[in-house]
């Protein structure tokens, strides 16, 4: 099993884009504990404030497997290019933690990432 910290953001119907998320990862990770939901300002774009949380638990899959679940769990929650042009963000889900490998560095400088990593 491989401990993981996953990050995840919409700025679009934002309660359950995100139920929907957390629901399907919790279909591969065990054990997942959830940060509280937290408003924030766009970061590199104009639109609608996000909503972002963290998730951590274990994960069976390698790290290219569970960057694959993890990009069919966005287009299932309807993720699709056109929309990312448009800064519609149904959801964005990246993984900041894979066992000891970080992830996304520039992501853990930003201060809602250290907010909602030490909850969980």
């Amino acid at each position: 099993m491989h401990e993981v910290i996953i990050a995840l953001g919409t700025n679009t119907d934002h309660k359950p884009n995100m139920d929907k998320a957390v629901c399907m990862l919790g279909d591969i990770i065990t054990g997942m504990r959830q940060s509280r939901r937290l408003w924030t300002t766009p970061i590199d774009m104009t639109c609608d404030m996000f909503m972002n949380m963290i998730v951590s638990g274990s994960c069976a899959l390698e790290l290219e497997d569970l960057y694959s679940a993890i990009k069919n769990i966005e287009k299932k929650c309807g993720r699709n290019h056109d929309d990312k042009k448009k800064h519609i963000v149904k959801i964005d889900i990246d993984i900041l933690k894979y066992d000891k490998r970080k992830e996304h560095p520039a992501d853990w400088e930003r201060e809602y990432i250290k907010t909602l990593i030490k909850e969980i």
